[in-house]
């Protein structure tokens, strides 16, 4: 607790006492790492996660701060960074500024409820990002996900709807120098979550996510087939040796599972 709020006093004087322009962008992303490690409880196997929203937004000072400090980069200084470091650093942004739209409209029931029948929430344009106020779809679909930039379709194990039936947000940040690692092991948590990803053996069937229907298009251009990435993650799956043997001869059946939109309020 001392150590961590020793880190709390240190990043927030230096975030206020060096000038914006001035100042060097913090890579380790420390002032929302701390909210993170302060917020997000992750179940006993790290499948999943749920968000104290309540007393996030007593912390709210700490995510504008954070945000200022995002919302500062420019589009010249993010295009001197190298690919990790702008992945992350927008993984991050999608997922700070979901937790901030939830906890200015909390207490919501899901985070669809914030929008309107008009305008999904992820088309509000209220996340300030590179000189543009832009939407959440906007980070996702339009920079995280825009051919030929990242194509890394693990992000899709990191970016975090505010959903039940959503990946576990990590109660850490995503860092450039950590950042294969952590999508690996974030799409391999999700996999093994038999909640929402399990394979039927005896009838050769997939019951997934229909995050992977959703993305699909993602998946199958770095492995070719959803089956090709399951058999990628077949530890995480659980599959046998003989299970893997199958569905290369024979293929497999997916079947998509209901997604839970429910708030993944703690």
């Amino acid at each position: 607790m001392k150590k961590h709020f020793l880190q709390l006093w240190c990043l927030v004087f230096w975030l206020y006492a060096v000038p914006l322009h001035a100042a060097t962008f913090d890579h380790e992303h420390g002032l929302l790492d701390i909210l993170l490690k302060k917020h997000v409880i992750m179940s006993a196997d790290k499948t999943s996660s749920r968000v104290d929203y309540q007393a996030l937004a007593k912390d709210r000072g700490l995510m504008k701060a954070y945000l200022s400090a995002i919302s500062s980069v420019s589009q010249e200084e993010f295009d001197r960074w190298n690919r990790k470091e702008q992945l992350a650093f927008l993984i991050n942004a999608y997922n700070a500024y979901t937790l901030d739209l939830v906890v200015r409209h909390y207490p919501v029931k899901s985070v669809r409820n914030i929008g309107s029948f008009f305008r999904k929430t992820w088309s509000i344009r209220f996340a300030d990002l590179l000189g543009q106020k832009r939407t959440l779809d906007e980070i996702e679909h339009g920079m995280i996900r825009k051919k030929g930039v990242y194509n890394e379709p693990r992000v899709h194990a990191a970016l975090v709807f505010a959903a039940v039936g959503s990946p576990a947000l990590r109660n850490e940040v995503y860092t450039a120098e950590k950042l294969d690692g952590q999508l690996a092991q974030a799409m391999s948590l999700f996999l093994s979550d038999r909640a929402r990803n399990r394979f039927d053996g005896r009838l050769g069937r997939f019951h997934v996510s229909p995050l992977f229907r959703w993305k699909g298009d993602d998946f199958k251009a770095k492995f070719g087939s959803l089956g090709n990435l399951f058999i990628t993650y077949a530890g995480a799956l659980a599959l046998s040796e003989d299970d893997v043997a199958a569905i290369k001869k024979e293929g497999t059946i997916i079947e998509f599972e209901n997604f839970d939109w429910s708030l993944n309020d703690r």
